[in-house]
């Protein structure tokens, strides 16, 4: 990873997220309702409350998923889509210490696609994730140059070094709204590039 893309991970983590607005009206409901989703191209099927157009956290045994969403960042000449995952303990009783591995997936589409694989870094007591760094264009994330919302789901693995694992399955609704304002800082970027390229007068 290089220095700037560090630094830049740094500032995501200390609040410095120039977007960061995970959210999609799929629908409304006055009350949590279940709804059906499915991933790896139908492979996986699962039931998931959702509520006010917003997904309910994912839990396992021990974790919940406090906060899971997508963010973008620019470094250097590019925009990088970034992921932040915080997962705390289900309740006071429990912890997340013996958890050595988190491994981070998109399976929204019909191959899981890998975000991170790392240890994970625990600070009070909660599993802290920033993940990801790819740069975004239409071609490694098409989904951000649509202009409905959408909604993707994530699996997090956490593994022990006994072996057994746990699994959370969370989907991430996408605005519409958050698309655009990336959209938007993505040109800014790209004239900045330019600009750069461009012959001293």
């Amino acid at each position: 990873m290089s220095e700037d893309m560090a630094r830049a991970i740094d500032a995501l983590e200390d609040g410095g997220m120039v977007i960061a607005a995970p959210g999609q009206e799929v629908e409304v409901f006055n009350q949590p309702r279940r709804v059906t989703f499915q991933a790896l191209g139908g492979k996986i099927e699962f039931d998931h409350l959702v509520e006010h157009g917003f997904p309910h956290p994912a839990e396992s045994d021990t974790a919940i998923a406090e906060y899971v969403g997508p963010g973008a960042m620019p470094v250097l000449e590019d925009l990088i889509l970034v992921w932040t995952i915080r997962l705390a303990p289900r309740d006071k009783e429990l912890s997340l210490a013996r958890f050595t591995r988190i491994r981070i997936e998109d399976i929204t589409g019909d191959a899981p696609d890998l975000i991170c694989d790392a240890a994970p870094n625990i600070r009070d007591g909660s599993l802290h994730i920033t993940a990801g760094g790819t740069t975004l264009t239409s071609i490694t994330y098409p989904w951000m140059f649509e202009s409905e919302p959408n909604t993707l789901v994530l699996r997090i693995t956490l593994s022990s070094d006994d072996g057994s694992e746990e699994v959370l399955l969370q989907p991430v609704a996408v605005q519409a709204s958050f698309k655009m304002q990336a959209q938007e800082l993505l040109v800014e970027v790209e004239k900045a590039a330019l600009a750069n390229l461009s012959p001293s007068p």
